[in-house]
């Protein structure tokens, strides 16, 4: 290898480190302000999937996180069921959170992915509603980053903005374009215990970025960082429109399947769920919006 070579080469090594060190620091920031993450040590000082002998109970003051409360009576209309506990769809999504906690703790995992075979089909719908159900645990925080960066759905564009109305001034492609800081991208929308993550904008070269090692660094720290006691749910775009849901899989611990009653056909289901079969990720399947709310997680 000639000199130029190694030098090209050495230059590449340290930009990359200094990109997991500069995100390494900013998450480090957000850990020590905010009482949700474990106490003070090396990151890999409470592994993911470790069974302690008392659970601790979780609570979060926000310092760094930009905290938007979001009126209760839009949260309601925009079909975010799980804060109301007078709501029957409340009781099967908490059913739906026990399971998959069990199957993620079981794995040792704490990240899940929830996909679908095609688009509009409630993939975002059960990404919040599942994340705001496991916030409501004792000994649980819930992450939800929004995934579905190039091919938004009908009038679909940044989660934040569709069912929780707020603002979005950046996100997650900010961030992976190096246009923002990793805490500038999460939001606590007023509901004790979730953060979100917003799209932030359209990205045409989403698959690149979601594989980059930027997006690499921010899960994985995550992931390391706050252990089992944050579940981290990215919701993702269909498989069968696009790439990236495979790409993000190598981050996930598990998999979750939305599937429409009476839409999605039985082949188009079982092609997208092939995609994924080495990986043995695959979780269960949600039936939605069937007429008596059933879902469905095999055991």
């Amino acid at each position: 290898m000639s000199k130029l070579k190694k030098a090209l080469t050495k230059a590449k090594q340290e930009r990359s480190q200094e990109e997991v060190t500069s995100l390494g620091n900013a998450l480090k920031k957000i850990r020590r302000q905010e009482p949700d993450a474990p106490p003070p040590g090396p990151a890999v000082a409470r592994p993911v999937g470790r069974k302690d002998r008392c659970r601790r109970e979780v609570n979060v003051e926000y310092r760094v996180t930009r905290v938007r409360p979001v009126d209760p009576n839009v949260l309601r209309k925009n079909k975010l069921f799980t804060l109301f506990k007078d709501n029957k769809i409340t009781d099967h999504f908490d059913l739906i959170k026990a399971r998959v906690l069990k199957k993620l703790d079981k794995a040792g995992g704490n990240c899940l992915i929830v996909t679908s075979a095609n688009p509009g089909e409630g993939k975002t719908f059960t990404s919040i509603n599942l994340g705001i159900s496991i916030a409501r645990e004792h000994n649980r925080t819930a992450l939800v980053i929004d995934c579905d960066l190039r091919n938004p759905w009908r009038r679909h564009y940044d989660f934040a903005s569709d069912f929780f109305e707020l603002p979005v001034e950046c996100g997650l492609v900010h961030y992976l374009e190096k246009k923002a800081r990793a805490e500038e991208i999460f939001i606590n929308p007023g509901i004790a215990k979730l953060t979100i993550i917003p799209a932030g904008k359209v990205a045409p070269n989403s698959a690149e970025l979601l594989g980059s090692p930027r997006m690499e660094a921010l899960i994985e720290d995550l992931k390391v960082r706050y252990g089992n006691e944050r579940i981290i749910i990215l919701d993702c775009p269909a498989v069968l429109a696009c790439a990236d849901p495979l790409i993000l899989s190598q981050f996930a611990d598990g998999i979750l399947f939305v599937v429409e009653s009476e839409r999605t056909a039985q082949e188009e289901l079982k092609k997208a769920m092939s995609l994924f079969a080495e990986e043995g990720k695959i979780i269960g399947a949600i039936l939605n919006k069937t007429r008596t709310d059933e879902d469905r997680i095999p055991d």
